[in-house]
Parts: structure tokens; C-alpha cells; sequence
């Protein structure tokens, strides 16, 4: 094909080569689906993820995602802060911190993900996690590190990384999620990418 750009008197010829445009098309379309299918492994008890993304169902709703590449919204406690890493609410040393998150009314199953980083080879002794007051994780160092159940999964990435996923049916219209060391001298920690999703029942 040729286009002719210019006025009558003074005309410039191009001529498109469509065999390279489909090419290049071509080439596009498997970058982006390398991309789109590139992301952390689905893992049992864990949210089935797409390009890292969390697959929601026509049931779920998002009801807040945090990666703090801007900063906390919302967060308190009394924990230790240390030099502030970016990217990750942390790290800090001993002490606590939580937060509330508003759910919808319908909702009737609730799930929470986040990713936790021990620092400075701290085993996560004396850490606890809790939901609503109620403590799902007694202490971070005796949880199985590669278990699946019905409320709880924690997945180790590598050293110091892990995986949470928390699920728990008839929440209220508040989740309180709370984070707490304790007095533990030599903790160091920061967590990341905290999800809440929530499913409602099928009309």
C-alpha cells in the first residue's frame, strides 16, 4: 500500500510494508500475554491469582487493597518504627499496630491477605495476628510454615517472606485486623499488599 503526503506540486511517496506490521502486531500480542499470565503461583488456601492480581469471582468485592507504595492510610499502634523502607508499612520492632476496614452489610464470608517480612533473621516469635480480637495466629514462630486449612494458610516465598491468607464466615460491618509482638527485643518486621475481600450470598 502507498500513501502520498503533500500537496499536488510536491508529493512524498510511503509505502507500508504490511507484512511487518502484522508481524510487530503479532510480536505485541505474546508480550502481553506473557505478561498477563506472569505472577506469583496459586497456592492451596491462597486466592487464585492472574499476573499477580487476585481472580475475583462474580460474588466478591473488593473492599480495599494496599500496597503502600504511597503510604499507610489509617493505621495505628504503638509498634517500634524503623527507617522507613518505602514501599511496605514497616519495619518495626516490637509493639503493635492495627486497623479497621468497613465491610458491606451483605457480606457473609470475609478474606484477608498480606504479605509479612521478617527482618534481620528474626524467627517471628512472640507475633500474633489477630481479626475482630480473636487471635488467628498464636505465635508467628510455632505456625506451620507451609500448612493449608479452612480459615488459615501461610506460605514461605524464601527467607523472612511469607504469605498470609485468613478467611472467616459472618463477619460484622467492621473488620479490626491487629498486628502484635508483644515485648519481643529483637523483633523486625513490615508487612505488605494487604487485601480484603468479601463475598456476598448469590441472589
Amino acid at each position: 500500500m502507498e500513501l502520498f503526503l503533500g500537496s499536488k506540486g510536491s508529493r512524498a511517496r510511503i509505502s507500508i510494508d504490511w507484512t511487518l506490521v502484522t508481524a510487530s502486531a503479532f510480536s505485541a500480542a505474546l508480550l502481553l500475554a506473557a505478561v498477563v499470565r506472569t505472577g506469583p503461583e496459586a497456592v492451596p488456601g491462597s486466592p487464585v491469582l492472574a499476573g499477580g492480581l487476585q481472580v475475583l469471582t462474580e460474588h466478591q468485592r473488593l473492599v480495599s487493597f494496599e500496597d503502600f507504595a504511597f503510604g499507610p492510610r489509617d493505621w495505628q499502634g504503638t509498634a517500634v518504627a524503623g527507617p522507613d523502607m518505602g514501599g511496605v508499612l514497616g519495619p518495626f520492632g516490637p509493639g503493635g499496630i492495627g486497623k479497621d476496614f468497613a465491610l458491606p452489610q451483605d457480606a457473609d464470608w470475609v478474606e484477608v491477605s498480606f504479605d509479612l517480612h521478617l527482618l534481620g533473621g528474626w524467627s517471628g516469635q512472640g507475633l500474633s495476628v489477630s481479626v475482630d480480637g480473636e487471635r488467628v495466629i498464636e505465635d508467628f514462630a510455632t505456625t506451620p510454615r507451609s500448612g493449608s486449612g479452612r480459615t488459615l494458610a501461610v506460605h514461605r516465598r524464601g527467607p523472612g517472606e511469607y504469605a498470609v491468607w485468613i478467611a472467616l464466615d459472618g463477619p460484622g460491618e467492621v473488620l479490626t485486623l491487629d498486628f502484635d509482638t508483644g515485648a519481643a527485643p529483637d523483633a523486625g518486621w513490615a508487612i505488605d499488599n494487604v487485601s480484603v475481600v468479601v463475598s456476598a450470598p448469590a441472589s
